[in-house]
């Protein structure tokens, strides 16, 4: 048989190796008694020995006539990775001694592909409500013993219950490719554009022939958008006030209820009666100066007041231009 000690080299866990036959020949000029053939050591769990069927050392104890030989046959059937021995040992009445051993070692390295993504989870934060972020690259990386391939079809999706606020845009983790052992790796560029406000949630997903697969990652962000509102409700009416002279400036509140900052492009009054009001958008904690960025949950303020030349019902309308909605 093959000399000692044998090596079965690498071998996925979970998976048994093809046989090797051993051979014992017996060289004398009498009769080889061969009365056990067994497997020991720390790692003897981690190999297969069968002795059954044609030309084998079975049944035991078995007579091998001078000039012939029997075999037996050693798998290796690793359940853990790592370097895995054992000896096989056949016991015989060698040189006319009962209880004689021959013994053969048996090795191999039981080897495993540990596929990961980083960063899990991938964060975007706040995005505006459907506006993309910029894209997010997760690696997938390769940390074991044995190489990974990607599916062949479809390797890398997204799935979950916002997986359309979520796309694929870039990356080299592409059909069949092979992550090599100890450190191997491809990429996935990822962008968010969340098509309603508050949390949005999904997994990417990579396919591959290791343990585990699909491997994930979870994805998470935040859809926000500015919400702007104005106060005193309107329309508001300063009532009757004399010619040629100017009420009382009412305040109006431009509030910011949404979840993103309300950037105030203008303010300005329009319609015929335009000229009989007054605007005024200056001084502290008013909309000024423009344009103006405000935060959500914060106000501005301007005046409006009513300084009227002739008689009559008078009208004007106060137009905020924002990026509401």
């Amino acid at each position: 048989g093959p000399a000692s000690p044998f090596d079965f080299g690498n071998q996925p866990i979970s998976t048994t190796s093809a046989a090797q036959t051993f051979t014992v020949s017996n060289t004398g000029t009498a009769t080889l008694n061969v009365t056990s053939v067994a497997l020991s050591g720390t790692d003897a769990g981690q190999f297969v020995l069968t002795n059954s069927g044609a030309g084998s050392c079975s049944a035991l104890p078995k007579a091998v006539p001078a000039g012939g030989n029997c075999t037996f046959t050693v798998a290796f059937a690793p359940t853990s990775t790592g370097a895995k021995s054992a000896t096989v040992t056949v016991t015989d009445d060698n040189n006319n001694v009962p209880g004689s051993t021959q013994t053969v070692a048996v090795n191999g390295t039981g080897v495993v592909a540990t596929v990961v993504l980083n960063p899990t989870p991938v964060s975007f934060g706040d995005q505006l409500v459907n506006t993309a972020s910029g894209a997010m690259t997760v690696t997938v990386t390769n940390n074991g013993t044995l190489d990974a391939t990607l599916e062949s079809s479809s390797p890398v999706t997204i799935t979950g219950a916002n997986a359309s606020d979520f796309a694929i845009t870039g990356g080299t983790c592409a059909a069949s490719f092979v992550l090599t052992a100890s450190g191997g790796s491809c990429s996935v560029t990822v962008t968010f554009t969340p098509a309603a406000t508050g949390a949005r949630t999904a997994t990417l997903n990579v396919s591959d022939n290791a343990p585990g697969s699909p491997q994930t990652a979870a994805l998470n962000g935040t859809g926000v958008a500015p919400q702007g509102s104005i106060a005193p409700a309107s329309p508001f009416d300063f009532g009757d006030q004399l010619i040629n002279s100017t009420s009382a400036a009412r305040t109006f509140t431009v509030s910011n209820t949404g979840t993103a900052t309300l950037n105030i492009a203008s303010i300005a009054l329009s319609g015929a009666g335009a000229g009989e009001f007054l605007l005024t958008n200056s001084g502290a904690g008013s909309c000024s100066p423009l344009p103006l960025a405000l935060s959500a949950g914060s106000n501005c303020t301007f005046t409006v007041a009513f300084a009227p030349t002739s008689t009559g019902a008078k009208t004007v309308t106060v137009t905020v231009t924002d990026d509401d909605n």
